[in-house]
């Protein structure tokens, strides 16, 4: 069950009208009929979402462990090979994964000791290991070991280390990348 409700303040945002014009029957249709509205609105999320799950990949993190499913057509799964997932699988043996961030076509995760790991899709460079190889299977990027946070974009990927410095790598195209 879903409950909304809403101040004399909204209502009058809302409707653009003074809500002392409003009967109370008047507020309650007026409610139900925004219950209604949202209803619809959730259900259109609901199946865009559903959408997602069933044509994307989904990459994540439970108790530090790395679990992947979906379509995989560039890898992005990170299991070894470019075979679709229909339930969550656990990549690797590794119980040490703090953060996992991923698109449709790659992924990064950081791990516990601060490192930077990635798969998928590399025709841009967005894996930041400085070819347009795709890789099947996480891969280190780099040596460092204080990556605090990632954001994977289509074709390009911005990270942030613990010392507030930014990084951005793949296609720069509309200056995508902060250059």
């Amino acid at each position: 069950m879903v409950y909304i409700w809403f101040t004399e303040s909204i209502l009058k945002n809302l409707f653009k009208k003074k809500t002392s014009m409003f009967t109370k029957r008047r507020n309650i249709l007026l409610t139900y009929l925004l219950f209604l509205e949202s209803m619809k609105i959730l259900k259109k999320l609901l199946s865009f979402i559903s959408f997602l799950i069933l044509t994307f990949n989904l990459t994540c993190q439970i108790d530090n462990h790395l679990f992947t499913w979906g379509f995989n057509n560039y890898d992005q799964l990170g299991s070894g090979n470019t075979s679709n997932i229909a339930s969550p699988k656990i990549i690797g043996n590794h119980k040490n994964w703090k953060k996992v961030e991923t698109n449709a076509y790659h992924s990064f995760g950081i791990k516990n000791d601060g490192t930077l790991w990635t798969w998928g899709y590399n025709r841009d460079g967005q894996l930041g290991l400085g070819n347009s190889i795709n890789y099947n299977t996480p891969t280190q990027v780099g040596t460092d070991s204080n990556w605090l946070d990632i954001s994977c974009g289509d074709n390009h990927t911005l990270a942030l280390k613990y010392d507030g410095s930014i990084w951005s790598w793949g296609n720069n195209s509309n200056g995508r990348l902060g250059l």
